[in-house]
């Protein structure tokens, strides 16, 4: 399969301060990929750089086969890029603006309608001011303006911010859509359900770098499990947590934590301790993202 976005050893630091560091990252063409981490973790800056906004301090990206250049946009054509909070000039209607970044990437009246329709966007308020429009509604116009010319790779910073429920759910079906019909869709994103919901792999990002990177499949068949034990007295619970160190949320006669997956060592662990319940189960993303995100002294 060939590679939509490849990232090698890409560092850029802004002062003292790391925006990211070393990171090394490729995208296959034809799939969703999710770029997870909280505010401030290096998402937008990695973005700013594939879009050759900002220079790095060292490394290299590839779009679509082709290196970036530092001051080269042609490649641009061939992106659908959306910012992680749509500016716009508030002077001009919708229909204008989406006008002019067709006349920048050309565009297609089809795929236009498709996503006024997918992101319900009456027709009349495109005739209104982009100074009119809420902060949900400025989002939908920069999706549109993103989508309407077919682009061979979207590049989307926090896509569904200010979407309201239904309208984030349309949308999130229509990039499964443009997935199927052969586009790459590079997102970034903190709310987990969605990544989980429509991506093919997902790379974790914390504090400029790199944390891991796999398909989410993978990262849900990780051998970390969730386990739930109930105890038949909180002094049962007392003597599992001598003999099983871990991080754990305790109430009472109830325990609960992330196991490393090692059953046997968990098992051992409950020899002679009598057990009311035992519950093993596959942690959920937001869980594997939480594992990752937790703060070591």
């Amino acid at each position: 399969m060939s590679t939509a976005v490849k990232i090698t050893d890409l560092t850029r630091f802004f002062g003292e301060t790391v925006g990211i560091q070393d990171l090394d990252l490729s995208v296959s063409e034809g799939e969703i990929f999710g770029f997870l981490g909280p505010n401030g973790a290096g998402k937008t800056t990695t973005i700013r750089l594939l879009m050759n906004f900002i220079r790095p301090n060292r490394g290299s990206i590839e779009i679509l086969g082709e290196e970036l250049n530092w001051g080269d946009y042609r490649y641009h054509r061939n992106i659908g890029y959306l910012p992680g909070e749509a500016v716009l000039p508030g002077g001009f209607t919708g229909e204008a603006l989406l006008g002019y970044w067709s006349s920048l990437s050309g565009g297609e009246p089809a795929a236009r309608k498709r996503a006024l329709e997918a992101l319900a966007f009456p027709a009349k308020d495109l005739k209104r001011k982009a100074r009119e429009y809420s902060r949900g509604m400025k989002q939908k116009l920069g999706i549109i303006g993103a989508i309407q010319h077919f682009p061979k790779l979207l590049i989307l910073d926090e896509p569904t911010s200010g979407l309201d429920p239904l309208v984030k759910h349309s949308f999130l079906e229509l990039l499964k859509e443009m997935k199927a019909e052969g586009r790459t869709i590079f997102f970034s994103s903190h709310i987990l359900s969605e990544v989980e919901h429509i991506a093919d792999t997902a790379a974790i990002i914390r504090e400029g770098k790199l944390v891991t990177k796999a398909s989410i499949e993978d990262m849900k068949a990780m051998r970390h499990k969730n386990v739930r034990i109930h105890f038949s007295a909180a002094s049962e619970a007392e003597i599992f947590l001598e003999r099983y160190p871990c991080a754990s949320v305790k109430d009472g006669k109830m325990l609960s934590f992330i196991s490393d997956g090692n059953l046997k060592r968990l098992l051992e662990a409950l020899q002679g301790i009598d057990v009311v319940d035992l519950n093993i189960s596959d942690p959920d993303l937001e869980e594997i993202f939480l594992q990752y995100y937790e703060v070591k002294d």
